[in-house]
């Protein structure tokens, strides 16, 4: 525990002179999670398309796909974009902002 301690002061002092950052491409809250953990500062990169692979929502998409027409299209639609999408991207956000005692994350694109 010490060990990660040391490592932990190192990284900060490190943060408080750099100039580079490190943001990550993420598909799904579970990965913005794992880049933030990781040292990520931002998202430079959310592949929307990727997040309905889950085993929960490519039937959704699948039968999107397969739609007779365009009423029966917006169904599907209507299931993924506001209660899925929306929830990835809310959470995405929730995450990268983290709790007062954490290091703020930028909001904003990476320094040119």
């Amino acid at each position: 525990m010490a060990e990660r301690d040391d490592i932990d002061e190192f990284l900060r002092v490190c943060d408080s002179v750099s100039r580079l950052q490190v943001w990550a491409n993420a598909n799904t809250p579970e990965e913005v999670a794992l880049a933030k953990r990781n040292g990520a500062k931002g998202i430079g990169l959310a592949r929307t398309e990727r997040m309905f692979l889950g085993n929960d929502r490519i039937g959704v998409v699948r039968a999107m796909i397969m739609s007779r027409d365009s009423e029966e299209r917006r169904s599907y639609l209507d299931r993924l974009l506001p209660p899925m999408q929306v929830s990835d991207f809310t959470e995405f956000f929730r995450t990268m902002e983290g709790d007062a005692s954490d290091n703020k994350a930028p909001r904003s694109a990476p320094p040119a």
